[in-house]
C-alpha cells in the first residue's frame, strides 16, 4: 500500500509478559500472543484455513486484513480466502458517529420515529457499500420512499384478480431474477439490482389487468427469491 507508514514493529506475533499479568508458559518461553494473531487463531479454529468471503470495515484493510493472511497462509500455505469485502463507514450529516458529539442513532432511535426495521435496511444497502454512506433525516426518508412505492406496487400485484385473457408475459417476469443476479454479480450492485427490479416490477403493475394467474404466482415467486437477499420486500 503505497504511502503507508510502516515500521517493523507492527507486526508481532509474540509478547513478553505485561504489566497487567496476561502471561503464559509455553515451549517458547513466557509471554503471550499479539493482536496480530487473535483474528486468524480464532478464525481458522472455528472455520478453518479458508473461508468464502472476507468482511470488515475499510478500516480493516491494512494492518489487520493483511496480518490475518500472513498468518493464515503462511500456517496452511492455502489462500485464506478468494473475496474480500470492505465497508465504507456510516457518517451522520457528514461528521463521524461520536457519543461526545452526541450524533450517535441507534437503530432504536429510528424504529421510536415510526421507521421500520426494513426501511433501515433498505437505506443501508441501497449504495456502493465500498463508498461511506451519509445518513440525514431528509436523506433517509428520501430513500425509503423508494421502498415504500415499490411494496405498494408488489402489494396491488398481489391483489390483482387474474385475467381471463392473459397475455405472455414469461420474459418480462423472467429478468427479475436474471438482472437481480447479474446486478449483485457485479460487485453486490443492490443499487442497480433494486433499481432494475422496480423498473421490471413497475412494467408488469402497469400491465396487471393483463396478467394471468401463473404469471402472477411466478412473479411473486421470483420476488421471494430476491427478498432471500434484500430481506426489506414482504
Amino acid at each position: 500500500y503505497p504511502g503507508t507508514p510502516w515500521n517493523r514493529g507492527d507486526f508481532v506475533l509474540w509478547h513478553g509478559c505485561g504489566q497487567d499479568g496476561i502471561c503464559y508458559q509455553t515451549s517458547i518461553g513466557k509471554g503471550r500472543p499479539a493482536w496480530n494473531i487473535q483474528d486468524a487463531s480464532i478464525v481458522t479454529k472455528t472455520l478453518g484455513f479458508t473461508v468464502d468471503i472476507g468482511c470488515g470495515g475499510i478500516d480493516n484493510l491494512v494492518r489487520h486484513h493483511d496480518y490475518t493472511l500472513a498468518v493464515a497462509e503462511a500456517v496452511s500455505g492455502k489462500q485464506f480466502s478468494r473475496y474480500w469485502l470492505h465497508g465504507g463507514h456510516l457518517f451522520v450529516e457528514g461528521k463521524k458517529m461520536s457519543k461526545s458529539k452526541g450524533n450517535v442513532y441507534y437503530p432504536r432511535d429510528l424504529l421510536a420515529k415510526g421507521f421500520s426495521g426494513a426501511q433501515l435496511r433498505f437505506f443501508l444497502i441501497y449504495g456502493p457499500y465500498r463508498k461511506k454512506l451519509d445518513f440525514a433525516f431528509k436523506k433517509f426518508a428520501e430513500t425509503v420512499q423508494k421502498l415504500d412505492s415499490f411494496k405498494r406496487m408488489v402489494a396491488e400485484l398481489q391483489e390483482t384478480k387474474p385475467s381471463g385473457q392473459a397475455e405472455n408475459h414469461e420474459a418480462l417476469i423472467n429478468k427479475i431474477t436474471a438482472d437481480f443476479e447479474s446486478c449483485m454479480n457485479n460487485d453486490l450492485d443492490v443499487k442497480s439490482a433494486f433499481d432494475s427490479l422496480n423498473k421490471t416490477i413497475g412494467e408488469l403493475h402497469r400491465m396487471r389487468q393483463s396478467l394471468g394467474a401463473q404469471d402472477i404466482k411466478n412473479t411473486l415467486t421470483c420476488l421471494r427469491r430476491v427478498d432471500s437477499v434484500l430481506q426489506c420486500i414482504f
